[in-house]
């Protein structure tokens, strides 16, 4: 069946999603599973002993063959080093797409008969020129540029969002974005006033602000393990803390769970005391989605909508 490919290269991990044609008009847009049935594949290129590049979990424990969040370096004169070799950010970043592109084409069995890939909503046309010929290179010669913010607006009508101007609040794993966004004559979304966002800020401050409460709460416990010991119970702390953030978006409260040598110990956390711990950063893109909407002299009241990117499940956002 005839689709549309839309691809979201983020900073900390990548997805993917179709919308089909049928007949005259076109389905939902449709998750993609990239990685053992999940949407979301991490954002990282690894260099095999043979050459290779490799998507997904490093396959080696040599940091010097494993690269992430180069998307964000595309159009920097200064290369990413890949097992000592120089490489542009933007071939890595057309290097994933591609990986992409064949992954859903043998899924579906056919091509897309287009291919949509989002950028940062503030990107410069130098950054969308130079990430044009990446592609074009790995011969994707017809891929379409959207700022990211509008992907989002796009996907909202999709669902039955009708208004015709909104501000987009999207917030990735080590990023944020906020845009205006306005229907066009044409029924598409574009943006407008001036973007705001933050490379520093995203879903993994929310990770890193429970596992330091959880190694504040057990810091007498770890000292007790030695080096070694505490090293071991915190090798998947961040990981835990990601669980612990998606289920306190449903329970009220969770518990951190750490193995230590004496065995599991628990961290309770309640929902209270999470938001607590994150309301700064959340106040810090609150702001900036604020800043957004005065870029153009537009008022809360005149707004349809405040647009949330949706985070497929297991996202770090």
């Amino acid at each position: 069946m005839p689709y549309v490919l839309g691809i979201d290269i983020g900073s900390s991990n990548t997805a993917a999603a179709v919308a089909r044609r049928r007949g005259a008009t076109w389905t939902r847009p449709e998750a993609v599973p990239l990685s053992a049935g999940s949407p979301l594949m991490p954002s990282v290129l690894c260099l095999a002993e043979d050459g290779s590049l490799r998507v997904g979990e490093p396959v080696t424990d040599d940091g010097s063959r494993t690269t992430r969040d180069f998307v964000h370096r595309i159009g920097d004169d200064v290369p990413v080093l890949l097992g000592g070799e120089p490489c542009a950010p933007q071939t890595l970043t057309a290097e994933l797409a591609a990986w992409v592109v064949e992954r859903v084409h043998t899924l579906e069995g056919e091509a897309a008969e287009a291919i949509v890939l989002s950028h940062p909503a503030g990107w410069r046309p130098y950054r969308r020129e130079v990430l044009h010929r990446a592609l074009s290179n790995l011969g994707l010669r017809h891929v379409t540029l959207l700022p990211r913010t509008v992907t989002v607006a796009e996907s909202h009508a999709a669902r039955g969002f009708a208004g015709s101007t909104a501000v987009v609040y999207a917030l990735g794993g080590n990023s944020f974005e906020a845009a205006l966004v306005r229907r066009t004559p044409r029924g598409t979304y574009e943006t407008f006033g001036t973007p705001q966002g933050l490379d520093s800020i995203g879903g993994a401050d929310f990770d890193e602000a429970l596992a330091e409460h959880a190694r504040t709460v057990l810091a007498r416990e770890l000292a007790a393990t030695g080096r070694r010991g505490a090293q071991a119970a915190l090798r998947g702390l961040r990981a835990e803390c990601d669980r612990v953030k998606r289920v306190l978006t449903v329970d009220l409260t969770a518990d951190v769970v750490l193995t230590l040598p004496s065995g599991p110990t628990r961290v309770p956390v309640t929902r209270a005391q999470f938001e607590a711990m994150i309301r700064p950063t959340v106040q810090a893109t609150v702001d900036l989605l604020l800043r957004a909407v005065r870029s153009a002299d537009v008022t809360p009241a005149q707004l349809d909508g405040v647009l949330l990117a949706a985070a497929p499940p297991g996202s770090r956002s």
